[in-house]
């Protein structure tokens, strides 16, 4: 299953939905749709992964070779502290050849194109080329002050590797298949002087046993689903 994370909520008065009422314990069998600030997560396998591990068994039988980016992200996710001028990552290249790599930011929208996405953060540099076994460290500012300051904002890093086109004359194959792997990871803006800490999410969240009544393509109807509340300001991920 994909790994999840939960939006911290809207305070009241902010013309987000109310906070859910009435529930005394986790674990409660109740029949309730998600609201804002809350996530639900199907118990049951998913047709994406179905679909996931039949196409990796197909590989694995016609033999064909795993590909995986050379480029690594020294990091699984980013926290922005507003107080700080920037915030660095470290890309290491760990491929035997030279690789181009484009590194952008956007809001959620992983189909938007690098150009048009709107986000009040500036990637420096934003292309570049990385030899073999080099290390190299991109710097990201924020250009515009104006994001909630009562709770974190999530916006994603994109890193997009392209490999140099196969020499003719290193024996390159007759047919072949080139790839340009992207990786994306959260970046998380944390306005200055929120309540509380990040761990005091893990303590505070509500998670309640539902019957699932949607028709998400992501979920089965009629099953059972894990309905999670997050109350406090800062994102929580699975």
């Amino acid at each position: 299953m994909s790994r999840a994370w939960l939006a911290p909520a809207c305070p009241q008065g902010t013309g987000c939905p109310p906070l859910i009422t009435g529930i005394d314990r986790p674990w409660r069998h109740q029949t309730v749709p998600p609201r804002k600030g809350e996530f639900r997560m199907s118990i049951t396998p998913t047709t994406r992964s179905r679909v996931g591990a039949l196409l990796c068994a197909a590989a694995s039988l016609l033999g064909l070779p795993l590909a995986h980016a050379g480029v690594v992200i020294g990091g699984t996710r980013v926290v922005y502290d507003a107080r700080a001028p920037e915030v660095t990552l470290k890309l290491d290249n760990r491929n035997q050849h030279p690789s181009l790599v484009q590194v952008w930011i956007d809001a959620g929208d992983s189909g938007i194109a690098p150009d048009d996405a709107e986000v009040p953060f500036v990637v420096m540099p934003p292309v570049f080329r990385m030899e073999p076994g080099r290390s190299q460290m991109v710097r990201i500012r924020q250009l515009d002050p104006a994001l909630p300051a009562d709770r974190e904002s999530l916006f994603w890093i994109n890193e997009l590797e392209v490999a140099p086109k196969p020499d003719a004359q290193q024996g390159r194959p007759v047919n072949y298949m080139q790839l340009a792997f992207r990786t994306r990871i959260k970046l998380f803006y944390r306005p200055a002087g929120l309540a509380g800490g990040p761990t005091m999410t893990r303590e505070r969240i509500v998670a309640t046993l539902v019957r699932d009544t949607s028709t998400s393509t992501i979920t089965h109807a009629g099953g059972w689903a894990v309905h999670i509340h997050n109350p406090t300001p800062y994102h929580l991920s699975f």
